[in-house]
């Protein structure tokens, strides 16, 4: 029996693996909140504060207003830093990630305010 060797889907069709390709992103809601001075944290932030894998920097009440406020969070891919005025975004499996505020802008819609618990 001869057997011929194995050949993907694209492969077989004609595309290139190599070949640029255009993607859009599935339209996912996800929970965010811009990161500022202030505790106005929703509680799945305030809980990773409290876990160690947010660590924030410059934030209260009595911080100095002088200094810089931000935060690094553990990431999926290492340690982000998040500047006041940045989004964290919390991902479809819970996973954390800073984004800065004109990249949010630009990705993100507001489908609903959250109504508090």
């Amino acid at each position: 029996m001869v057997t011929q060797p194995h050949q993907n889907h694209s492969q077989r069709k004609g595309v290139s693996m190599n070949k640029e390709m255009t993607f859009r992103k599935l339209p996912v809601e996800i929970q965010a909140v811009q990161y500022t001075r202030r505790f106005l944290w929703p509680e799945w932030l305030q809980d990773r504060v409290s876990q160690g894998t947010v660590k924030v920097f410059g934030t209260g009440k009595f911080a100095d207003p002088t200094e810089p406020c931000y935060c690094l969070i553990d990431t999926l891919e290492g340690t982000h830093s998040c500047d006041e005025g940045d989004w964290i975004i919390q991902g479809v499996k819970g996973e954390l990630y800073p984004c800065k505020d004109e990249i949010f802008k630009l990705t993100y819609e507001q489908v609903y305010e959250a109504r508090p618990a």
